[in-house]
């Protein structure tokens, strides 16, 4: 069973997804290919390769962590949602409310972890 957590909006957060998607933007968005390639096609299935899998594990258990801690201690993140119009759509600016969470976060990180976001 999936750890959810509900927020002042009255929204179930599901941890597993947010920690997952979070993991695999980070991984993806710093992701330096002299390390080799992040995915892998085997059998028709396209997966992680064994590095990508490793740091993505590592990063999902960082955020999960961080987040049930939140939650267990009664805390709570706001992040800020910006968005912009570009060619008459909405954009939302995905890598500030990430960087955002992720200072939040670590604000409220137990054990002196922290979690750090970088950008290439």
């Amino acid at each position: 069973m999936s750890e959810k957590i509900r927020n002042e909006h009255d929204v179930l957060i599901n941890v597993v997804e947010l920690a997952s998607e979070f993991a695999h933007s980070t991984m993806k968005n710093n992701w330096d290919y002299r390390d080799g390639e992040i995915y892998i096609e085997e059998d028709g299935e396209t997966r992680y390769t064994e590095t990508a899998q490793d740091i993505f594990n590592e990063l999902y258990d960082t955020i999960y962590d961080s987040v049930i801690a939140c939650k267990s201690n009664s805390n709570s993140i706001s992040v800020d949602i910006l968005s912009y119009e570009e060619d008459g759509q909405k954009v939302y600016d995905i890598e500030h409310m990430v960087d955002d969470f992720a200072n939040k976060l670590n604000e409220l990180q137990p054990d002196g972890i922290s979690l750090e976001i970088f950008y290439s």
